[in-house]
């Protein structure tokens, strides 16, 4: 992800901001952790997350051995075929979720509901994910406006409430407007869709930290194994632990670095700083090779 990237970042502010929890709910039994990178078809990670001898046909089993979910970025350019969510759906252990993105050519337009024939086939080819199914997401272009909820609203009224569909907003004054904010937030509770987080060092307006039901996710960016990035993994954890006293259930977090070359690392320490909270169910990946001490 380059959206809000930096070049010098030594000045950024990464405290995470207050929760805004919007939903009432008794305390949860356990939080159940999605960890994910965006792709599997990495032939860098060939030693050191897959076997050095892995054919690129076998990547994403193994990518599934490591991690149990997905950013799903490949729908976003194309609606998958049967064949291929097959293929998904078979190569991928049973508590596998994949978190696929909703079409370009439906988030991207003003009306996302302008062909119906396009939207009706990307949710019937999704629902064929069946039980690994985890959240799709839903990413506003920069030109989504307030003016443009009603079309956002008509979008929701029609989305089947059996794929949970999460949002992500990137319109500057969607964000510094308290009151348009306020009102997209209102629309998201209304269709119980889950308002998305983005933590990247250029935007940091993202971070609305806005809870309102049982289903959190988050777009974490890092910068390339940085010392910043293990300090923000440590805050991460500390706040996702507290999130059981809301009653949050499901939390999927997606990880970035660049090029996805030092994704396995990281999502690495992120499993590592959550498998002894006993709360906590979760499995990320365990490297191949031993990696030298990155934040030293």
């Amino acid at each position: 992800m380059k959206f809000g990237k930096l070049e010098n970042i030594d000045q950024v502010d990464f405290t995470l901001p207050e929760d805004r929890v919007i939903f009432e709910a008794d305390p949860s039994d356990s939080i159940k952790i999605y960890t994910g990178a965006t792709s599997w078809n990495k032939n860098e990670w060939k030693g050191v997350l897959y076997p050095e001898k892995a054919k690129k046909a076998d990547f994403i089993r193994h990518y599934g051995k490591q991690f149990n979910s997905i950013e799903l970025n490949a729908t976003h350019y194309r609606t998958p075929s049967d064949q291929t969510i097959e293929t998904w759906v078979n190569e991928t252990p049973d508590d596998f979720r994949f978190c696929p993105k909703v079409l370009q050519a439906i988030s991207h337009r003003h009306n996302m509901l302008s062909n119906e024939n396009l939207v009706n086939n990307f949710i019937v080819q999704l629902s064929k994910l069946g039980k690994k199914m985890g959240q799709t997401f839903l990413q506003l272009p920069p030109y989504f406006k307030y003016e443009s909820l009603p079309y956002l609203k008509s979008f929701l009224k029609s989305w089947p409430e059996e794929i949970p569909l999460a949002i992500e907003l990137r319109n500057e004054e969607m964000h510094n407007n308290e009151n348009y904010f306020e009102a997209y937030i209102d629309i998201l509770s209304q269709y119980h869709c889950t308002p998305l987080i983005t933590d990247v060092s250029g935007r940091r307006d993202l971070m609305h930290m806005t809870l309102n039901g049982p289903k959190v996710f988050i777009r974490w960016v890092g910068n390339g194994l940085h010392p910043s990035d293990y300090a923000r993994i440590l805050e991460w954890k500390e706040r996702i632990k507290t999130w059981k006293q809301y009653g949050v259930q499901e939390v999927y977090f997606m990880l970035h670095e660049p090029d996805n070359l030092k994704t396995p690392e990281i999502a690495e320490i992120f499993s590592k700083e959550l498998e002894n909270i006993q709360y906590i169910d979760q499995r990320g990946p365990k490297l191949i090779q031993e990696q030298p001490n990155l934040f030293s």
